[in-house]
């Protein structure tokens, strides 16, 4: 107990942590790792912050979901791009179904955009259905695309659109233009034909703004 007030004392959140741990109050050392991973935070030591996420998940289940989307978080600042997306995935398993679709697929774009595009097309397989493999048939698909793009700016019409569908959309798109432009290509340009048919200006805007980037890289 005197070691635990010295501690106190001391405003050593990461050593209460371990010895709390280490003589089994569990609870209180839980308590102290999420003061520690705040302090971590605030340092932008995201590595660290990651770290004791874990150790309080280990401690404590209370918030599992909440600690393990801010794990997340942290992993993704700290540049462990596919650590993230396999926390993303794991709460996927779990959440409704909108939410799980949103966390799937910005699990999908971090998988794509760090190269690992098996897990990241089997988290969103039914959206790379119509994509070739071969160049010369994503090429042809692309083209496809555009020219059903410009046919229906001719002729736009406002509905209600599937925004979960959208945002799948536009997370793959995200994560292959960091290592497959064309693919990227073709998958923006379908989130554009879905967008624009929204009644939200701004979306419509901002979707038209990055085509006209993917148009002048591929």
């Amino acid at each position: 107990a005197a070691f635990v007030r010295a501690l106190e004392t001391r405003d050593s959140a990461a050593a209460l942590c371990h010895h709390l741990e280490a003589i089994g109050r569990r609870e209180e050392a839980a308590r102290y790792a999420r003061v520690a991973a705040d302090r971590a935070r605030s340092a932008m030591a995201f590595e660290t912050e990651a770290w004791f996420c874990e150790r309080e998940i280990a401690l404590s289940r209370a918030d599992e979901r909440a600690l393990r989307l801010r794990r997340a978080d942290a992993l993704r600042r700290a540049g462990r791009s596919v650590d993230a997306a396999d926390e993303l995935a794991r709460v996927a398993e779990t959440s409704a179904r909108t939410e799980a679709e949103r966390l799937r697929a910005d699990a999908a774009r971090l998988y794509l955009a760090a190269g690992e595009m098996d897990r990241g097309r089997r988290l969103l397989e039914p959206l790379f259905a119509n994509v070739p493999r071969t160049e010369l048939g994503a090429k042809l698909v692309l083209v496809r695309e555009r020219v059903a793009l410009r046919i229906e700016r001719l002729f736009e019409r406002r509905s209600e659109i599937d925004r979960a569908r959208l945002s799948a959309l536009q997370a793959v798109a995200e994560g292959l233009g960091m290592t497959d432009n064309l693919r990227g290509a073709i998958f923006h340009t379908r989130a554009v034909r879905l967008g624009l048919r929204s009644s939200d200006a701004l979306l419509r805007g901002e979707l038209l703004a990055i085509e006209s980037i993917f148009a002048g890289a591929s």
